[in-house]
């Protein structure tokens, strides 16, 4: 029953797959803008859901059943001018809102790289500099900019598969490693190696691999 009823929900997404497949003609920072929503996807999609991870039909299923998703489709658009501006995206957003509660972007100029995921729906703010491949970022999270008051670049640098967990707080110009797990309820303010796991405030290295 609840698959007819996503499925019923699909004419409703025809400006989203409009969207979707004009990806394909536009690189950000040298990365096809399609293959970076694609692996995002590859992080949402249930076993149990039998897709493919790309995709018109895995964008509906994503679009109709998980509302997380949405703000990182529409994070992807915004990331070209062309489609953020176009009447299209407005559109897409009126049949299809993302949710209020969770900013994702980067300082100008950074950027965030695929298989980035949106854990719960209770908020977060997940502002980079840059983050690497596969970014979790869990419930009441923020990650953002620090005290410099400069108009240098003091929000995070972020390796690859980094888990930051809930309600932890990420920010100023550090360096966060690769393959880090942040605990809940963490403040980070000084760079943290790679392959580490740190919890505390302020954080400290608890486990290190």
């Amino acid at each position: 029953m609840r698959k007819l009823f996503v499925y019923l929900q699909y004419p409703k997404y025809i400006f989203a797959d409009i969207l979707y497949k004009k990806t394909k003609g536009y690189t950000i920072i040298g990365n096809n803008l399609q293959k970076l929503i694609d692996e995002d996807m590859g992080r949402y999609m249930p076993d149990k859901a039998k897709l493919n991870c790309h995709g018109l039909h895995a964008v509906n299923y994503l679009l109709a059943t998980n509302r997380i998703f949405r703000n990182v489709f529409y994070y992807r658009i915004e990331l070209c001018d062309k489609l953020a501006s176009s009447i299209l995206k407005g559109l897409s957003f009126i049949f299809v809102p993302k949710l209020h509660n969770i900013e994702i972007g980067t300082h100008p100029g950074g950027f965030i790289d695929g298989g980035l995921r949106i854990v719960h729906t209770s908020g977060c703010t997940c502002v980079p500099y840059v983050a690497g491949k596969n970014l979790s970022v869990f419930q009441g999270v923020t990650i953002g900019h620090g005290f410099s008051g400069s108009g240098d670049i003091d929000c995070p640098v972020i390796g690859d598969n980094v888990r930051i967990m809930a309600n932890s707080v990420v920010f100023g110009n550090i360096k966060i490693g690769n393959n880090v797990t942040i605990g809940a309820g963490s403040v980070v303010t000084k760079d943290i190696p790679d392959n580490c796991v740190v919890a505390g405030n302020p954080a400290r290295i608890i486990k290190r691999n």
